[in-house]
């Protein structure tokens, strides 16, 4: 009895010093909680939340939770840091709403993201819904991306459309970047056809109102990303086979020097992937069990055009730099670009690109940490660490995702703002949205 005594008078101690004006509204026992930084799984005794953030963790003794705390018994499953994806869109669609695109990126334990195809209006508004719990993902907000004049009509026919501001030069390109700053937009991206001269000014302008810049390689080469201050890298570029343009054409030779110039890349090797290969129709089934119907035949044909644009040889050239750059340091992140056109599906896209980056020859831990560590300190978020402070946004599986990835695509439970949710119920509230946007 005194031995209790002392270990719950302990507890109590532990819980004031932690959150000494909050109470903690949950404790999560039983637990062990994947270190995301380090690739390593370590045993818990309990998690204690409170105001949707963590505010400490018990390594030892027992657990006594105070009165009237919610207790959830983990019956020893894994806890991992939400999943990050760096580009979610969601633009307006006739197709689907953007709140399916939400609840369906959540179901998948996709818990942050950077929004991107959205108008500055909807970027202004982004406070206030958010005050107004009206937001289910931690969102970090990009302006529209701009790009510079359409490319020739069968290249265009092959890329499909896009929903950019023109920025012809150096001028309009500064006006956008100012625009987005109003607005309170966190990032400007540059598109892959934005001439150089214009990337650069509005480069420049974003330095001036600290924001933050991706670029989609293409005019703006990767060697200018590099010189140029660019914050994040999006995918490797495109070559047209129709035209055998060079546009963006990935240089394996000429790519060793992001690393060194702790530039973050978003490999995208996803869309590399062959559709008609055999990883590619198990991803495509998996998709269609997902989708509505009415838009199972655009996922067919967007997946067959992003092989098309591809090129042969795209996913081996992909694979081969993203080892290289990963072994030289690189900070590798995920950026899907899944959305409310239905395709890439929002959520599993970000599971898909980490077993892409699994078959490119990073390890479990590496690819885990690209979907969780390194992007979160992308987007200026807290770092995926398990102390007070952390925001109580994770997921809780069966199995060790350091060594079986897999074990991710079937959380038991995600955890968002301290609030324990279900991912079935979550499933259902996806296929209703999306009946509901047909």
């Amino acid at each position: 009895m005194r031995r209790v005594s002392a270990l719950a008078v302990l507890l109590a101690a532990w819980v004031a010093i932690v959150l000494p004006q909050s109470p903690i509204d949950t404790i999560i026992t039983n637990a062990q909680l994947v270190d995301v930084e380090h690739g390593r799984l370590q045993r818990v005794v309990l998690v204690a939340i409170a105001d949707g953030r963590v505010t400490g963790v018990q390594t030892s003794g027992t657990a006594t939770p105070p009165p009237g705390v919610t207790v959830i018994d983990a019956g020893g499953l894994t806890l991992v840091p939400g999943l990050v994806d760096v580009s979610l869109s969601l633009a307006p669609s006739l197709a689907l709403d953007s709140s399916y695109v939400e609840t369906q990126a959540l179901r998948w334990g996709v818990t942050a993201a950077r929004a991107v195809d959205v108008t500055l209006t909807w970027v202004a508004r982004l406070a206030a819904r958010e005050r107004e719990g009206a937001v289910p993902l931690r969102l970090i907000p990009a302006a529209p991306r701009f790009n510079g004049p359409p490319p020739s009509p069968p290249l265009a026919a092959t890329l499909g459309a896009t929903r950019d501001e023109a920025a012809y030069d150096a001028r309009s390109a500064t006006r956008l970047v100012e625009a987005a700053a109003r607005a309170r937009a966190r990032w400007i991206r540059v598109g892959p056809w934005t001439m150089p001269d214009v990337a650069r000014a509005a480069i420049a302008a974003a330095q001036r109102h600290t924001l933050a810049v991706s670029v989609e390689p293409g005019l703006f080469t990767i060697d200018d990303a590099v010189r140029g201050g660019v914050t994040l890298l999006e995918g490797l570029g495109t070559m047209s086979p129709a035209e055998g343009s060079r546009v963006g054409a990935v240089d394996v030779q000429a790519l060793a020097r992001p690393a060194a110039a702790r530039l973050t890349m978003a490999p995208r090797l996803r869309v590399s992937v062959p559709a008609g290969g055999r990883t590619g129709q198990a991803w495509a089934k998996d998709e269609d069990t997902l989708l509505p119907r009415s838009l199972r035949a655009r996922a067919s044909a967007a997946r067959e055009r992003a092989s098309r644009a591809e090129g042969a040889g795209g996913l081996v050239a992909r694979q081969r730099f993203v080892r290289d750059f990963a072994a030289r340091g690189g900070r590798i992140v995920i950026a899907t670009g899944a959305g409310a056109e239905g395709w890439p599906v929002a959520g599993l896209a970000v599971h898909q690109e980490m077993d892409a980056l699994v078959a490119a020859g990073l390890d479990a831990p590496g690819a885990l940490r690209a979907a969780t560590w390194h992007g979160a300190r992308l987007l200026g978020l807290p770092a995926p660490r398990w102390q007070a402070g952390m925001p109580a946004d994770f997921l809780a599986v069966k199995g060790n995702p350091l060594t079986d990835l897999r074990v991710l695509r079937t959380p038991v439970f995600v955890m968002r703002q301290g609030e324990r949710l279900d991912p079935v119920a979550l499933a259902k509230d996806a296929a209703r949205l999306a009946s509901d946007g047909r």
